[in-house]
């Protein structure tokens, strides 16, 4: 904290503590940090809400993505489900 000395006619010294000064500057400070905490808190709101209304429209089953995959993958060689190369696939 800020003292200044101010000197009294009996000649003793009299300290004298500025906190107002302090005051003002952290109510400014609490003011602005009170501020953005309500817009952060709206934000967070908005996000919350958006993200609700996002997991209502989730599709949980198999989709496919790519047709061109999917078209790919159906005309491959596969030995008990997975892929091989057509020189390695077993004859029968």
């Amino acid at each position: 904290m800020p003292l200044s000395k101010s000197k009294c006619f009996g000649g003793s010294k009299e300290l004298q503590f500025t906190d107002q000064s302090i005051l003002m500057k952290s109510e400014s400070v609490a003011a602005i940090t009170k501020a953005d905490m309500e817009l952060l808190a709206k934000n967070r709101g908005n996000a919350m809400q958006r993200y609700k209304e996002k997991k209502k429209t989730r599709r949980y089953e198999k989709h496919i993505r790519y047709e061109s995959r999917k078209a790919r993958a159906d005309t491959r060689k596969r030995v008990k489900g997975r892929f091989v190369k057509a020189n390695e696939a077993p004859a029968g």
